[in-house]
This record gives C-alpha cells, sequence and structure tokens, in this order.
C-alpha cells in the first residue's frame, strides 16, 4: 500500500530503542512515526520519545496522523482506502492541545 518499508511494534511504549536500532541496521535515514488515531497523552509521549531518539541517530523523523473514525491503526487507514497526513515533528508539535504538550513536556524532562 505505501510502497515504504513498515515496522508494527506491539504497543506504544514497547522497545523504541529497538525500532531505532532496526532503522540504523537497515540503513534507513528517515522514518514515519505512525501511531495509533489515539488522542491520548501516553501515545503523544511515545511519539515524542522515538523523535528524539531518531534525532540523536541522525535519522530524519516525521509524524503520520488521521482521524481516529478513519480506523485505529494505520493498517486499519489504509485498508479502508484512506491515507494519513504526514507532518514534520515540529508541526506535528504545533498541532498538539497545550494539555499535551505539558504533559510531554513534564515527562521528557524528567519530571513526570
Amino acid at each position: 500500500f505505501l510502497g515504504q518499508t513498515v515496522l508494527g511494534m506491539p504497543g506504544v511504549g514497547q522497545c523504541p530503542q529497538g525500532a531505532i536500532e532496526i532503522a540504523r541496521q537497515g540503513s534507513f535515514g528517515e522514518i514515519c512515526i505512525a501511531m495509533d488515531a489515539e488522542d491520548k497523552p501516553h501515545v503523544k509521549l511515545a511519539i515524542a520519545k522515538l523523535i528524539k531518539l531518531a534525532k540523536e541517530n541522525s535519522i530524519e523523523a516525521s509524524v503520520a496522523i488521521w482521524e481516529p473514525a478513519a480506523g485505529k491503526g494505520l493498517d486499519d487507514l489504509l485498508a479502508g482506502g484512506g491515507a494519513p497526513q504526514v507532518f514534520s515533528p515540529d508541526a506535528w508539535w504545533q498541532k498538539l492541545p497545550q494539555e499535551q504538550k505539558a504533559y510531554v513536556t513534564e515527562r521528557m524532562s524528567g519530571r513526570g
């Protein structure tokens, strides 16, 4: 469907370093993070952690998002004929509600 390699993870908090290591071993210079379409702070935190790890490993990251009604996961979205919108990390961050930004910032700084 996408014409790209896709790595599935069993949950948003599962092995982000492992995903980055697979990208490094596969010589992927960029990744597109496509977590389930859930408007929950812990999902946004997982995305932020992957963005940070990608940057630390010289891997360019982007973030794919879509309306939850179109499908919970990327597989559901694609099977239903949909396509995600893809944003740079900065553009994705700007789209987040202030309370989710605060949640992510607090936990990424080690205060949460």
